[in-house]
């Protein structure tokens, strides 16, 4: 399995710590994963494979370094029309 450009670790709460590389260096930031299953439509579980899949998807998009300091799933479901969708296929 490749190695991705980031560790999660669960806080607890739906809340995961994330430690991402990033161009300038290291990111750390929290990401929440708590209403996912509701936000999506029932589409996301709010586990850590979702999680991992949620960090794979927006640093597919952009650097570690431009995400804010806490990250809600709720937020990036609103802002990204795919995001539940493309999420949940990169969990399988």
């Amino acid at each position: 399995m490749p190695r991705t450009p980031f560790e999660i670790e669960d806080q607890g709460g739906g809340q995961y710590l994330v430690r991402a590389n990033s161009l300038e260096d290291r990111t750390i930031l929290t990401l929440v994963m708590s209403g996912a299953y509701t936000a999506s439509g029932g589409t996301l579980a709010e586990d850590e494979a979702t999680a991992s899949a949620v960090m794979l998807y927006l640093l597919g998009r952009q650097d570690a370094s431009d995400l804010p300091a806490r990250v809600e799933i709720d937020d990036v479901l609103a802002t990204y029309a795919d995001a539940a969708d493309v999420i949940a296929a990169l969990r399988e």
